[in-house]
């Protein structure tokens, strides 16, 4: 009799270590269902970023930078240089995003001449404001590179840094 008793004991003994070992493996089917799910989102964003557009950067330098009316149309003058990196892409056009006083925004694009912006190459910007929706004196600009990747495809870079536009660099006509 005795003997019946023991199977008894190891039989629940076994089912704990059985039901133990079940939720462990529960919990890593759960854990690999996770991480499949999340890999796909990971791999999904990055293979829309380009270590190019990434690498790409323009500073608009500092020192001389003017602004002036003629009637309506607003010129604003500065000097840009593309930084080192992405060397392997080419810089087409670069898009301005300009702020009035007021706190409004618009976007400008200019086509760079000659059709690339090469490395550590400094040029000077004349953007003729007519039209938009600013109101008062242009306060700050940045710029946005549109890059052409090896590949023929086309992608925005990253926006640089903002650069404040002094009071006394505006003038009227």
């Amino acid at each position: 009799m005795q003997r019946r008793g023991l199977l008894m004991e190891d039989k629940k003994g076994l089912s704990e270590v059985v039901s133990s070992v079940l939720l462990i493996l529960l919990v890593l089917a759960g854990v690999a269902i996770m991480w499949v799910v999340i890999r796909q989102f990971i791999v999904g964003t990055t293979s829309q970023l380009s270590s190019s557009a990434l690498a790409v950067s323009f500073t608009i330098l500092p020192g001389e930078k003017t602004c002036y009316w003629t009637g309506n149309t607003q010129t604003l003058t500065f000097n840009v240089r593309r930084d080192q990196g992405g060397g392997e892409a080419r810089v087409s056009t670069l898009k301005f995003v300009l702020r009035d006083g007021a706190g409004r925004e618009v976007t400008q694009d200019w086509s760079v001449p000659g059709g690339n912006f090469k490395e550590l190459e400094a040029q000077r910007v004349d953007l003729t404001i007519s039209g938009l929706p600013l109101r008062g004196k242009i306060t700050s600009i940045k710029v946005q590179p549109l890059l052409i990747l090896p590949d023929g495809t086309t992608q925005v870079g990253m926006l640089s840094a903002e650069q404040l536009i002094k009071e006394s660099q505006c003038q009227a006509f």
